[in-house]
């Protein structure tokens, strides 16, 4: 992170520099703090470099990634791409994002989402699982109050099991001067080799949860985000409730300074969890700093 901040001292172009810090935890006992810290030029390419650390009992590794960024905002699409590599638990890995979004249709957008990491759990960790990801997502508005959007493709981990899967949010706008939406959103997962060690993977999981959301701005420059939901979850032979919320504070998206900090718990997770009674919770902070 020092080579990145020396980068920005030295690049008269330089437009932007960022950071972040995480922590987390979960009922499996598995802790996660990082930090990162990046620089972006007028172009919108730049670096980004971070720090991760991860604990059980009796067990720790750590891991550094360092990557090149692009970002492109424009009226008409966003993108958005992270290339680069971590070193953790002694392997080297590329790793990285790709988000594409284009709004050139009247009250519809498309895009494709790209992701390749590793597995973050213990085991996972220990046995250097990777998996790489491909979405097709898209969102369509049938009225000024009224929209859907949806994620569906594959995700291909390195112990040759494949996720088939497919979300999907329906938005009803409920009261626009407090931002309040209704919504109900689903996830269905599909696994080729189920019940893997390293991460849940049942042969099919269907979640669907009904839930309230708020955006409300209480200064010129900060506004207060909140939501939470429940529903249910069933996978072969059994079914259970499941909960989220999620609260943050930040800056107006058109400001130039952006910053947010908050947090989110859940009793699922996508890439780690024993299961039954998992639960997850995490603190975000990030900043975003014109030069």
């Amino acid at each position: 992170m020092a080579a990145v901040f020396a980068l920005v001292a030295q690049g008269a172009g330089a437009q932007a520099v960022s950071g972040g810090l995480e922590t987390s935890r979960d009922s499996d006992d598995f802790a996660h703090w990082s930090a990162t810290a990046g620089w972006s030029a007028a172009s919108g390419f730049g670096l980004s470099s971070g720090i991760a650390r991860y604990r059980a009992p009796g067990w720790s590794e750590q891991g550094l990634t360092l990557a090149a960024t692009y970002q492109q905002e424009e009226p008409l699409q966003d993108l958005k791409a992270r290339l680069g590599a971590t070193r953790l638990a002694g392997r080297t890995e590329a790793v990285g994002t790709v988000e594409y979004l284009r709004r050139d249709m009247p009250r519809t957008s498309l895009g494709l989402s790209l992701e390749r990491d590793f597995v973050h759990s213990r085991l996972g960790i220990d046995n250097g699982l990777t998996y790489g990801s491909v979405a097709l997502v898209g969102d369509h508005a049938f009225d000024d109050r009224f929209n859907v959007g949806l994620a569906g493709g594959a995700t291909w981990f390195s112990d040759n099991n494949r996720r088939d899967f497919l979300r999907t949010r329906w938005n009803v706008l409920i009261d626009d001067r407090w931002g309040l939406n209704g919504y109900v959103k689903t996830r269905h997962h599909l696994h080729s080799r189920p019940d893997r060690p390293e991460y849940y993977s049942p042969a099919r999981l269907t979640e669907v949860s009904l839930g309230l959301s708020a955006r409300v701005r209480v200064h010129d420059s900060v506004v207060m985000s909140l939501q939470a939901d429940g529903g249910h979850q069933s996978t072969p032979g059994d079914t259970r409730p499941i909960w989220s919320y999620a609260f943050s504070i930040g800056a107006p998206r058109q400001l130039p300074l952006r910053w947010s900090a908050g947090v989110l718990a859940a009793n699922t997770a996508a890439n780690a969890g024993s299961g039954g009674g998992y639960r997850y919770t995490s603190l975000f902070a990030q900043l975003r700093m014109p030069l």
